[in-house]
């Protein structure tokens, strides 16, 4: 067995794991805008009713969106192919697809929240803080 042939490891795909979290985390930081779009288009397939005439249109603009969110991000290049109704999509598992893509937004959110804990910072003297200086979250 050569080198190519070694199995990847558990910490190896871990590692791999949050590279691509990381890139996608980037990715959405730079359009927060157009992921929040995206999660709204997600939020309707899953939890609402779209009917087969809007399938075409729907699935074509999440593709797109992720097209342009995440060019090279293999997450979002994955999930666009796999929902595009001109590539692999398929109306049948339309829904799936958009639930397990809003599960995996949801592990991005869960990475950076552990990666970048929210700290207590005192407003002012004291360690209780008071009505004039109040205590704040800051993530970072």
């Amino acid at each position: 067995m050569d080198e190519g042939d070694k199995p990847i490891t558990t910490a190896e795909l871990l590692e791999l794991r949050d590279q691509m979290l990381e890139a996608a985390d980037r990715a959405i930081a730079g359009d927060p805008a157009l992921y929040r779009q995206i999660r709204r288009m997600l939020c309707k397939v899953v939890h609402g009713d779209v009917e087969i005439g809007d399938y075409y249109s729907l699935a074509l603009n999440i593709a797109r969106s992720l097209d342009k969110l995440g060019p090279g991000v293999f997450l979002f290049e994955y999930y666009s192919e796999n929902i595009h109704p001109e590539k692999k999509g398929k109306a049948r598992f339309f829904r799936p697809e958009c639930q397990d893509l809003l599960f995996q937004l949801d592990s991005i959110q869960d990475y950076k929240r552990k990666k970048r804990p929210f700290k207590i910072i005192n407003g002012g003297k004291g360690d209780e803080g008071d009505a004039s200086h109040p205590v704040r979250l800051h993530n970072g």
